[in-house]
């Protein structure tokens, strides 16, 4: 069932969510950008922009939401395909698969089933900007039919984390003041920041569970150099991005990892414990050898067995020399299975906090792909 949003039960905060969220616990939500950007913008400020939007809302105070800019666009954008972009429609027939017309700027497709009275997970959203009947700038300056892109992004991006309007109409009782939100019936041109009710709703959604800052240290899934830009001791590792990610430590007595990731064991101790590393897997990503798994499905060779060298079920694959495992697994009593927890890439130099690395730097062959299916639309036209 579609849902367009429900309000909040807090009779101080006017929020409105629409019933879905993403599942900040796995790490920032991952989004492209088509290298072509504008046809308006030459210099390459359109992405910067995007960028800077999306930075916003990720340095909100109180909330574990995060963004990060994946590998670029390789192809036509579309809606369905399991991963959220962001692009420019440059021709009129493209506009109307998306529901563009001349009076819209752009729309928000949220690739996910509403449930009623429910709060489901959603993994992925693409918005889609009308280069067709608008021109664009980089500047912040909004003039007849040429268009800002940062106040347009920044509303479009709190649509896309399952926020709705809090501001229908001119004369909506529920609305806690035009000053109180930038998710309202027209686009505001001043906007710099999610602003306080905004903010309300996103703590509802991404409370924050631990010490992470949008600027660091970061938290699991976000990019890193090296071990000190992470918390806690996550270690900085290859994820399934082609760019570093920070990843935290795991043991066969307790499956503590967040989703999305693996525990990647190593051999068990003398105290009887397998420890290992958290690897990036994705939502949809088959779990690489000698990771932990439940059913064969979740394996990429379709095998999870039990192992008495890990004391769990892994993604198991026998072997008669460490030729026949992947880079980051050895051959061990016929199984290939993992060399113990990551160290990581070293940080280049002492902190004043102490943190000292050595560096191990290691590969994630694994690459991911997000599959959705139906959405949820949103427009805005421009204010008369």
């Amino acid at each position: 069932m579609l849902a367009l949003g429900c309000l909040c039960a807090s009779t101080a905060l006017a929020y409105k969510t629409v019933g879905f969220r993403w599942a900040s616990e796995a790490g920032p939500i991952v989004y492209r950008l088509d290298p072509a950007g504008s046809d308006d913008i030459t210099d390459g400020s359109d992405h910067q922009r995007i960028e800077d939007a999306f930075q916003a809302w990720g340095c909100a105070e109180g909330t574990n939401l995060r963004f990060s800019r994946g590998p670029d666009m390789t192809g036509p954008g579309s809606s369905g395909d399991g991963l959220s972009s962001v692009f420019w429609i440059e021709n009129e027939a493209g506009l109307s698969p998306f529901g563009l017309t001349e009076n819209n700027v752009a729309v928000t497709i949220n690739n996910v089933i509403i449930e009623q009275g429910a709060t489901v997970e959603n993994q992925e959203t693409d918005i889609i900007l009308n280069g067709v009947h608008f021109q664009w700038n980089s500047q912040g300056q909004a003039s007849g039919n040429n268009i800002p892109i940062f106040p347009i992004m920044l509303s479009h991006i709190g649509t896309m984390v399952g926020l709705d309007q809090s501001c229908t109409a001119a004369d909506d009782p529920q609305c806690p003041g035009e000053d109180q939100t930038i998710l309202k019936w027209f686009y505001d041109y001043s906007a710099t920041t999610p602003l306080p009710d905004d903010v309300s709703g996103l703590q509802s959604l991404y409370p924050a569970d631990d010490d992470s800052q949008c600027e660091g240290p970061f938290r699991q899934g976000e990019r890193c150099e090296n071990n000190c830009d992470c918390i806690g001791d996550m270690v900085c590792i290859p994820g399934i991005y082609d760019y570093n990610i920070c990843a935290p430590q795991c043991t066969s007595d307790a499956n503590n990892c967040p989703p999305q990731f693996a525990c990647l064991f190593g051999a068990k101790g003398e105290d009887d414990i397998a420890k290992g590393t958290c690897v990036q897997v994705g939502t949809q990503q088959l779990r690489p050898i000698g990771s932990y798994c439940e059913v064969n499905t979740q394996c990429e060779n379709n095998s999870c067995l039990a192992v008495a060298d890990v004391g769990r079920s892994i993604c198991r694959q026998t072997c008669s020399d460490d030729g026949d495992c992947s880079e980051n697994t050895q051959c061990l009593d016929g199984v290939c299975i993992g060399f113990g927890p990551f160290e990581g890439i070293g940080c280049d130099e002492e902190p004043p906090s102490g943190c000292a690395c050595t560096q191990n730097a290691t590969t994630d062959p694994s690459a991911a792909l997000l599959l959705g299916i139906l959405f949820w639309g949103f427009r805005k036209r421009r204010r008369p």
